[in-house]
């Protein structure tokens, strides 16, 4: 499926542009370059969205394109956070977060701010763990930040693969496909990183049951937050279209509407995906993203 020109969508991705106080840009010097030469996809179906209405693959990305683009989206390195009564100052009832609890802990993480950051970098205790979200795949991931090799760190790398944001990893430029959470190019090509269990849930819903849960706080001061600005996407996507490539079977999958909130989990080596709201009390680690995604990453998923 060639790329369309989806201009209100692109504009989105151009406002969240930019390295801004309260937020970390990577200096492209200390993120190893990408070594193309081992790769688990084809490089030229990675690409680069140049915020300027064109795009560029990775087969022809040069270094000063792919160094100008590193977090232009800006990840949140060192969240702060803020009561549910302030955050309802700003955040409506019916807005979506993503929701982490560990032990006593509960934090929610707004999606209106995920929008424009996309990954925010987080600890509950001993334990390290990086929210992710994509908004052209409303794929909401939190994944434990401790491996083999020792914690992970991510940035932004503005490409796309499967209209899925494309992360990299600070320590050795491996190329990561999120909603897959599996590096695609790059030394680590094939690893996968380990699910944190996460939620997505009405801010309304989730602060009448966590009065003293915390609530991530705006990062950019005098940034407008509050708006919705993928209010009316999912119908581009139930027409089968997506503002860059997806491989054409995806959308041959007509068991939901593409733009179906799922909450997907792996179950004895199985994906199974639920609507949202219908899924059982799994007790495992979950993910949620849009029907479309899902069967780009898990092709095999089944309907619980």
């Amino acid at each position: 499926m060639r790329r369309l020109a989806l201009a209100a969508v692109l504009a989105i991705a151009a406002s969240a542009c930019g390295g801004d106080d309260g937020v970390a840009t990577a200096d492209p010097d200390t993120v190893p370059r990408v070594d193309t030469s081992i790769a688990a996809v084809p490089l030229d179906e990675v690409v680069f969205d140049t915020f300027d209405g064109g795009s560029v693959p990775l087969s022809d990305a040069d270094d000063a394109t792919i160094a100008r683009l590193l977090d232009a989206i800006p990840p949140v390195d060192e969240p702060a956070f803020e009561s549910p009564a302030d955050a309802g100052r700003w955040l409506d009832d019916d807005a979506l977060v993503i929701v982490v609890e560990r032990d006593d802990t509960s934090r929610a993480y707004p999606i209106l701010i995920l929008d424009l950051h996309e990954i925010v970098h987080d600890a509950i205790g001993d334990e390290a763990f990086v929210v992710t979200y994509c908004p052209l795949c409303g794929s909401a991931l939190v994944f434990d930040r401790e491996t083999e090799q020792g914690t992970i760190t991510f940035s932004n790398t503005s490409a796309l693969y499967e209209n899925d944001m494309v992360m990299v990893d600070r320590e050795t430029g491996s190329y990561w496909w999120q909603t897959a959470g599996r590096a695609i190019v790059g030394p680590r090509t094939d690893e996968t990183l380990t699910l944190v269990s996460s939620q997505v849930v009405a801010f309304g819903d989730w602060r009448a049951e966590h009065p003293d849960g915390q609530v991530l706080v705006r990062p950019v001061e005098g940034r407008d937050y509050g708006r919705d600005r993928f209010a009316d996407y999912g119908a581009t996507l139930d027409a089968g279209r997506t503002p860059f490539p997806v491989s054409p079977e995806v959308f041959d999958d007509d068991r939901l509407a593409p733009s179906t909130r799922v909450t997907i989990a792996e179950i004895d080596g199985v994906w199974t995906a639920w609507v949202d709201g219908t899924e059982p009390d799994l007790g495992l680690p979950t993910a949620s993203m849009y029907w479309f995604a899902a069967v780009s990453a898990y092709p095999d998923i089944v309907l619980g």
